[in-house]
């Protein structure tokens, strides 16, 4: 695997640089954890060779918004571990920008186009991402740490020896190799103050990516904002209130206020190992979904099935998609989904209660 992640990493790289054709780059990129790690890495290499970026989190929704709202025909865009569910936003954005460049690990195949340049992995984003960082200089090694925590499934194991190496005192595992999951938290409570939260831990990652004990002794600029926000304490009844749900079987639907929520507890579904799961949020007549699965559903495919004959477009990874359709039709994909995942299933629906604080998010 490390052979074929430095082949595509150094390939992938000279092609980023063939295909960023200004001195100015627009970046959008996912708000979620590894997209903040993959973005971050990324525009330290495009920093580096002397090129501005501009930086956004946003959401699959919001990518048409933030492309018109951000006119420069000079810049390059990039767009990383995040795209539209449809053709329409890459097709406007190819008339704003110069050259319109999408590094993903999507399984979409309505992203291969001749007008933009994609620079896919089959390997995990924030994984690739590093090793990107690696063939530009040994300096971004010091990534490792990042990517060791939000890269599961053991693919990321030499980051974490790295990590280990580097700082013992905080990554090695007889001195708390629990910090990998601290460090994913903060990124994911992060995203609990949208879209301010993610661009705060973008620019504390680039401040200190040498240094992780910022991230884990609450020194920094992420663990300031997480606590006068008291983000913990809302993440934290979040948690317990999906863990209470944990069952092999269980088909986990909920609905949500935001589309930042929506995509936030699909992300920790997977993390308390909820075996599948739909969140949605509405702004009819349209309704946004995100469903996320453990690593034995190919929750692509399986959404791509329920969805056929129905109005609607779809993008993302075999287990986790964003898609979108009209409200009138979420009924017959929920019901869809559920017969092909299983015949027994039910719907586990969380107490509005319990996912929210005493105020708003």
């Amino acid at each position: 695997m490390e052979k074929a992640l430095k082949n595509w990493a150094k390939i992938s790289l000279d092609l980023v640089k063939e295909s960023v054709r200004s001195s100015r780059v627009i970046m959008l990129y996912d708000h979620l954890p590894g997209g903040i790690v993959s973005a971050a890495i990324i525009r330290e290499i495009l920093e580096r060779w002397g090129v501005e970026v501009k930086s956004i989190p946003v959401m699959p929704e919001e990518i048409l918004p933030t492309v018109e709202s951000n006119l420069d025909q000079r810049a390059s865009l990039v767009l990383v571990g995040v795209a539209p569910t449809g053709p329409g936003p890459l097709s406007v954005a190819r008339e704003i920008y110069s050259s319109v460049v999408l590094v993903d690990d999507f399984v979409s195949n309505h992203l291969n186009r001749s007008d933009v340049i994609r620079i896919k992995s089959k390997f995990p984003l924030p994984l690739a991402a590093y090793h990107l960082g690696l063939e530009e200089s040994e300096e971004l090694e010091n990534f490792c740490w990042l990517v060791a925590s939000v890269v599961h499934g053991g693919l990321a194991d030499s980051a974490a020896q790295e990590s280990a190496v580097r700082w013992p005192y905080l990554f090695a595992a007889e001195y708390g190799g629990d910090s990998f999951a601290k460090v994913e938290k903060n990124l994911l409570l992060s995203t609990f103050e949208y879209p301010l939260g993610p661009s705060v831990a973008m620019r504390a990652i680039l401040d200190n990516f040498d240094d992780p004990t910022y991230f884990l002794e609450g020194e920094g600029l992420l663990s300031s904002l997480i606590r006068s926000l008291k983000l913990e304490d809302r993440g934290e009844r979040i948690f317990k209130a999906l863990q209470s749900t944990n069952r092999r079987e269980r088909f986990l639907f909920l609905r949500t206020d935001t589309g930042w929520e929506r995509r936030a507890l699909a992300y920790l579904s997977q993390l308390v190992c909820i075996n599948l799961s739909i969140v949605i949020s509405e702004e009819r007549p349209l309704t946004f979904v995100t469903a996320s699965a453990g690593q034995d559903i190919n929750v692509h495919g399986l959404m791509s099935m329920a969805s056929e004959g129905i109005e609607s477009s779809l993008c993302g990874r075999e287990n986790f998609v964003d898609a979108i359709l009209r409200s009138e039709d979420l009924e017959i994909l929920l019901d869809r989904v559920a017969r092909m995942h299983q015949k027994d299933f039910r719907f586990s629906s969380p107490r509005r209660d319990d996912l929210e604080g005493d105020e708003p998010p």
